[in-house]
């Protein structure tokens, strides 16, 4: 996560929410063989959404500070006062994908600022939790 090379490194790592348990179980035993490594389980206070298609560029630069524009670069910012980080990592798999990550209780909030900028662009909620939310 960190832009610069001063000061010890930073990893945001994100895992299947169906497997976290077993993960966290898992870095908890390797950790054991490196004395000055800190984990921190931050998964009730980072909300992620996965944000793919081809407006997706168009619609988050009017919003966000985007990230160079290949694989595995980051960036963070603010929207309004509020800490976000924007990821190029493909986790959907989709060559133009963003994962954007917020303070939890901010994800309805953003959630809401990126319908209403892709909305002239046609922008719709899709995946698993699109699902279950429309019914």
């Amino acid at each position: 996560m960190d832009e610069n090379d001063t000061g010890p490194r930073k990893y945001l790592l994100v895992v299947n929410a169906a497997t976290r348990e077993k993960d966290w179980d898992w870095f908890l035993e390797q950790k054991k063989k490196f004395s000055d490594v800190l984990f921190e389980d931050k998964t009730e206070e980072i909300g992620m959404m996965a944000f793919q298609g081809p407006a997706t560029k168009k619609i988050l630069e009017n919003i966000l500070r985007l990230p160079d524009p290949w694989r595995n670069r980051l960036k963070a910012g603010d929207i309004n006062g509020t800490w976000v980080m924007v990821s190029r990592t493909g986790y959907t798999g989709e060559p133009l994908c963003f994962e954007i990550f917020v303070p939890r209780e901010k994800l309805e909030f953003l959630w809401q600022r990126i319908l209403l900028e892709g909305e002239q662009e046609g922008i719709a909620p899709a995946g698993l939790g699109a699902r279950t939310a429309s019914g």
